[in-house]
């Protein structure tokens, strides 16, 4: 049981473009070339993610080994809600995809370094990420929800029954959900924790009597171990996106993410993808059950 908690709550390619500047260009697309001399050469890429992808034929994509949204499977391939939005966006931009695995905490430093052309979701805008990146209309949408020792939430009837300094409460540190639980438990003591999965040994381990995650992820854990954990609250204490993210400075990639957005939410792609990672849970299923 402990594990299955445990592990749920758990291109560079750099392009030197010499330019010869903007009149000479201006001069070369205006004159056509006079007969026999050299054909001019052919337009070189500019720095942008989105030429540089297609030119190269691949989109590397940054993913945080995190169920739903990169899973690895027994054969290690890679499965999730991020894994089929960075494929879909491959398919429309004609080229393949690499998935650059990458812990979640670096995720916006592998993008804005250019570690990877794209983080395929996952993310929540913030404006301290905003600082490193550039981040799409939203892909899904999630609440943020409390996952609770059964014992402890006996006599919860409200948020505000956590929001004492004796109820220590975790989040991971450098998550929006952090900032969540900041915002709802202002007199509660907080705890910060390195990943998902301390944030599990937390829970289990009595170090915490609750927990501030993004949905599914406290409604599976119910699922797996519904003798030790409860969702104390019907309603979530917050709401937030998550979307893709290029680096700073990308606006022709990141003008071209919106109008996929709007397109793949418009025929209803991106919803049956949501509703099938994050709704029915059926993933959860091959989870070993406690």
């Amino acid at each position: 049981m402990k594990r299955s908690l445990l592990v749920l709550l758990v291109v560079v390619v750099v392009v030197v473009l010499a330019s010869s500047g903007a009149s000479a260009r201006g001069q070369a697309a205006s004159a056509p070339p006079a007969a026999g001399s050299p054909a001019p050469p052919a337009a070189k890429p500019s720095r942008d993610s989105l030429t540089l992808v297609r030119a190269r034929g691949k989109l590397l994509a940054c993913v945080a080994p995190q169920a739903p949204w990169a899973i690895h499977g027994p054969d290690g391939a890679l499965s999730g809600f991020s894994i089929d939005v960075a494929t879909r966006l491959a398919q429309d931009l004609g080229v393949e995809v690499v998935f650059v695995p990458t812990d979640f905490a670096s995720l916006v430093q592998a993008v804005a370094e250019g570690e990877c052309d794209i983080v395929a979701g996952g993310l929540s805008p913030t404006p301290e990420r905003a600082l490193f990146a550039h981040f799409s209309d939203a892909i899904a949408r999630h609440g943020i929800a409390v996952l609770a020792d059964k014992q402890a939430a006996a006599g919860w009837k409200a948020p505000a029954d956590l929001d004492k300094p004796e109820v220590t409460i975790g989040a991971v540190a450098g998550t929006a959900e952090l900032l969540d639980a900041r915002r709802a438990f202002p007199r509660a003591t907080l705890l910060e924790v390195p990943s998902w999965a301390a944030l599990g040994e937390a829970l289990l381990a009595g170090k915490i009597q609750a927990a501030v995650a993004s949905e599914p992820l406290p409604q599976v854990a119910v699922k797996l171990a519904p003798e030790r954990v409860v969702t104390p609250f019907a309603e979530p204490i917050g709401r937030r996106g998550e979307a893709l993210a290029v680096r700073r400075g990308d606006l022709e990639f990141l003008a071209y993410l919106n109008i996929w957005v709007d397109a793949r939410r418009s025929d209803g792609w991106l919803d049956a993808r949501a509703s099938e990672w994050f709704g029915r849970l059926d993933w959860a299923e091959a989870e070993p059950k406690p």
